[in-house]
């Protein structure tokens, strides 16, 4: 029977034994940020120019997040001997995916969000040091985040690392993405030769995105997602059978 405490009691115990290495993501995060923020505000005369912070933190969370999930998602079942230990638990299989889709797309979204807005303000308040000039990066980083598109974006990605973090034993994250982005360029591909032997008028011209495409796409991203969680469970539940 499917029990939220216990749940909880797993996450509790899977954060006790990562505690190292998120501590160390948060700290190397904050860390890169700050450099980045400071390396990117370049000095002219009588004035500053400031990376865009938009796309900056964008960027960086995006990337940080996956490499996190792909990491640290059932990160009990990289290695045999705990993959059998984790098996013996007596916990549903509802349960343990629980607890891992808790710590993929709540907890370390959260920790690299707070992590990467603490560095980049340390950055923005030395440039503001060297140039007298500070720029409050918490407008952009929140406004960012509330639109629907990010979400759907970065979960969506997130989605396939942890996928392949119940799949992959070793090198989960390298044959992941490699995967990943070999579909994507075959897709890129195809859909190149399509435009071009139906409809060759428009190459070399701006590709504007009908409405009405975007959200098929927006659908097409929704079902990936959905699709991603269900194999995720599937194969939770044949590790154990």
């Amino acid at each position: 029977m499917f029990s939220l405490q216990r749940s909880f009691l797993l996450l509790r115990r899977d954060l006790l034994v990562s505690i190292k290495t998120l501590l160390s993501s948060f700290c190397a995060l904050v860390i890169m940020a700050a450099i980045l923020m400071i390396l990117g505000c370049i000095s002219i005369p009588g004035q500053s120019m400031i990376t865009d912070d938009f796309n900056s933190f964008y960027m960086y969370f995006t990337v940080a997040t996956v490499v996190l999930v792909g990491v640290l998602a059932f990160r009990s079942y990289d290695k045999p001997y705990n993959r059998s230990l984790s098996i013996l638990l007596p916990l549903s299989n509802e349960e343990k995916f629980l607890t891992n889709f808790i710590l993929s797309f709540l907890i370390i979204p959260i920790l690299v969000f707070v992590a990467l807005f603490i560095g980049m303000e340390i950055g923005h308040l030395v440039n503001y040091l060297r140039f007298e000039e500070y720029h409050f990066l918490y407008k952009e980083s929140f406004y960012s985040f509330s639109k629907y598109d990010s979400y759907l974006q970065v979960y969506l990605l997130l989605s396939f690392s942890f996928l392949g973090a119940i799949i992959f034993k070793k090198n989960k994250l390298i044959k992941t993405w490699a995967i990943v982005f070999g579909a994507f360029f075959l897709l890129l591909l195809g859909s190149v030769f399509y435009i071009y032997f139906n409809f060759p008028n428009i190459i070399g011209e701006e590709l504007i995105i009908p409405d009405k495409l975007q959200i098929i796409v927006d659908i097409l991203c929704h079902i990936i997602f959905f699709l991603c969680l269900v194999g995720t469970y599937l194969k939770l539940r044949k590790e154990r059978s």
